[in-house]
C-alpha cells in the first residue's frame, strides 16, 4: 500500500526537449520523445507501426480538463545514432478511462496513468522496430528504464533498476526519475526478447530512498486497447 512513507508523489513532465540513445544491444529507437506543439514533452515507446504507450498525465491538458488535442501532439523516434528524430502527428489520444474518473483515489489514479497515441502514418521498420508489451505474472526481480532526462539535448538514459515491491497495478523501483521521464518504458528481458512490461508515472520517496512508481501492464493495458478499441496487433 502507498502508506505515508512515500511523499512528494510528482509526474516528471519537463519543459524541454532531449534525444533518445541506444542501449543493451537492442534497438531502442522505438523509445522516443512525446512533444507538444506548445511546450513539454515525456518519453513514449512505439508499440506498433503506429502505435506509442505513454503516461496518461502526458496526454492531458494542463488543466487537467481533458486530452489534448491529437494535432498538439507528436512523437519522435530516436535515430541510429541516438538523436531525435523526425515527428510523426498524432491522428488520436487515448486516456485510460480509469484515469479520468472524478475523485479517484491517487493511488488507483497511477495504477492507470497510461494512455496510447495513434499516429496518422506508420512508422517504417527501417525508421524504428515496435517494443512488444508483455503483461507477464511471473516474478520480476529487476528491469530497465530507457527515457530522456532534461532539455540539454544529451543522450537518454538507460539503467537498471531493482524491483522493490509489486502491487496489483504498481512496480515500486529502486531508481531515481526526474523531470521527462513520465511515460518512459519499464522494460524486462522475456525469453530472448526485451518487453514493454510498465510505464513510468512518478517518483517518491520511501524515507530517503527515491523511487520511480511504474504502471503494471498486467493490470491497467487491456483496459486501456478496449477503451481505445483498437484491434489486437
Amino acid at each position: 500500500m502507498i502508506r505515508v512513507l512515500i511523499s512528494s508523489i510528482v509526474a516528471v513532465v519537463f519543459s524541454g526537449l532531449s534525444v533518445c540513445a541506444q542501449g543493451s544491444g537492442i534497438d531502442m529507437r522505438a523509445v522516443g520523445l512525446l512533444s507538444y506543439a506548445s511546450s513539454g514533452g515525456c518519453s513514449a515507446t512505439l508499440i506498433g507501426p503506429d502505435l506509442v504507450l505513454t503516461a496518461a498525465h502526458c496526454l492531458m491538458l494542463p488543466d487537467g480538463s481533458g486530452p489534448r488535442p491529437p494535432d498538439t501532439v507528436f512523437f519522435h523516434p530516436s535515430t541510429a545514432t541516438g538523436r531525435i528524430g523526425t515527428a510523426v502527428s498524432s491522428a488520436a489520444v487515448i486516456v485510460h478511462p480509469v484515469y479520468q474518473m472524478p475523485g479517484l483515489p491517487e493511488k488507483r489514479q497511477i495504477g492507470r496513468d497510461i494512455g496510447m497515441v495513434r499516429l496518422s502514418a506508420l512508422v517504417p521498420e527501417t525508421i524504428a522496430t515496435p517494443l512488444q508489451v508483455t503483461t507477464l505474472s511471473a516474478p520480476i526481480s529487476y528491469g530497465f528504464i530507457t527515457s530522456f532526462r532534461g532539455s540539454n539535448g544529451g543522450p537518454a538514459r538507460q539503467r537498471k533498476c531493482r524491483v522493490l515491491r509489486r502491487e496489483i497495478s504498481v512496480f515500486w523501483l529502486g531508481c531515481r526519475v526526474q523531470g521527462g521521464e513520465s511515460g518512459a518504458p519499464f522494460l524486462v528481458r522475456e525469453g530472448d526478447f526485451i518487453r514493454v512490461a510498465g510505464v513510468v508515472s512518478s517518483r517518491a520517496n520511501i524515507g530517503r530512498q527515491p523511487i520511480a512508481l511504474v504502471v503494471d501492464l498486467r493490470s491497467g493495458f487491456l483496459g486501456l486497447r478496449e477503451a481505445a478499441q483498437f484491434p489486437s496487433k
